[in-house]
């Protein structure tokens, strides 16, 4: 029992729930309700290499394909989406020493994941909808092989997920370009440009001592260039899902939509842009950005090749640190952080 007392109330009773702020709230929800999930994809991915190994009389060949086509999407959404979104949407006000601009969008983006994920997982799971998570064409649109109520709530859920996704990025930008009551006007187009790497760029090809300062901390960078590819992805993802609810809906309205209208190679170029974004994309910005941090609080030292690394966030294997002296800026906004 002494277990579950601290489990539920942190080492010797110091956990308080009532004594946490709004933010730091909203944060844990996303990382609880992502742990959850992952939990759940490890479960299914141990029933998954079981049945691969010998066959399981408790789960059918339908509802091991249906696995098969959710296990990733709710790791990916459910689970890594929730845990990356809730830290970020803490890190970035808190290195840039401002409120979060919108709380109650942040609440939102928490609701929209945490339920989009289990609609479409509990779809998949119900109805067996099970065209895998590559959704090559023209399987979505099979419904002579899946559930058209299935497949449209399946689709919903991940749109659902989308709409939650959007929020998140227009929380982050927002909240690195706005000006809190009591501020002095802040420069929203030249923050935009340090958060992106745009300064980083121009100053790669000034002298010395004509760079400017950036705006932004380079880990504030990453996460905001990572955005971009979240953006990218959320509106290939949404395209693709209104895309194939148009031919549920023409299915459930007695309409013969022809699956032959979509070209199959164009529709899978176009997916899979948009999981390459998360696979190649903002996952490698988004830990390059987490290294970029920790790299100068280890040490106390700021980046090497700061302005090359503001101008193309990215690369891990640039996260090296070099000469310790200090200058006004991202090291040290970072550093006054963690005082």
């Amino acid at each position: 029992m002494s277990y579950i007392n601290t489990l539920m109330n942190g080492e010797q009773g110091l956990f308080k729930h009532t004594s946490l702020t709004p933010m730091q709230k909203i944060t844990l929800r996303f990382v609880v309700v992502g742990l959850l999930y992952y939990g759940l994809v490890v479960i299914e991915g141990m029933i998954m290499r079981m049945y691969a190994v010998s066959p399981i009389d408790a789960v059918t060949t339908n509802q091991y394909f249906a696995i098969l086509t959710a296990h990733p999407l709710v790791g990916i959404f459910g689970s890594t989406y929730s845990i990356v979104f809730g830290a970020f949407l803490f890190l970035v006000p808190f290195l840039m020493k401002k409120p979060l601009w919108s709380i109650k969008m942040a609440s939102w983006t928490f609701w929209c994941i945490a339920i989009g994920t289990f609609i479409f997982w509990a779809a998949g799971f119900v109805s067996h909808y099970a065209p895998l998570y590559t959704l090559y064409w023209p399987l979505p649109a099979d419904f002579t092989q899946f559930s058209v109520v299935g497949g449209t709530f399946f689709i919903l859920g991940i749109a659902i997920v989308m709409v939650g996704t959007v929020l998140f990025v227009v929380n982050i930008f927002k909240t690195i370009v706005y000006t809190p009551d009591g501020w002095e006007k802040q420069p929203a187009a030249a923050l935009i440009g340090s958060a992106i790497g745009y300064s980083g760029l121009k100053n790669l090809f000034r002298k010395k001592e004509d760079r400017k300062e950036h705006l932004v901390s380079l880990p504030v960078a990453a996460i905001a260039r990572g955005t971009v590819d979240v953006a990218l992805n959320a509106a290939i993802i949404l395209f693709t899902g209104v895309l194939i609810l148009v031919y549920m809906v023409g299915s459930l309205l007695g309409f013969d939509l022809k699956e032959t209208a979509v070209d199959a190679l164009l529709y899978k170029n176009w997916f899979w842009w948009g999981l390459d974004l998360i696979a190649d994309g903002l996952v490698l910005i988004f830990v390059a950005g987490t290294w970029y941090l920790l790299a100068t609080l280890i040490t106390g030292k700021k980046l090497f090749m700061e302005n090359y690394l503001a101008s193309r966030i990215g690369c891990i294997l640039d996260s090296l640190v070099a000469s310790p002296d200090e200058r006004p800026g991202s090291t040290r906004l970072v550093k006054s952080c963690f005082r």
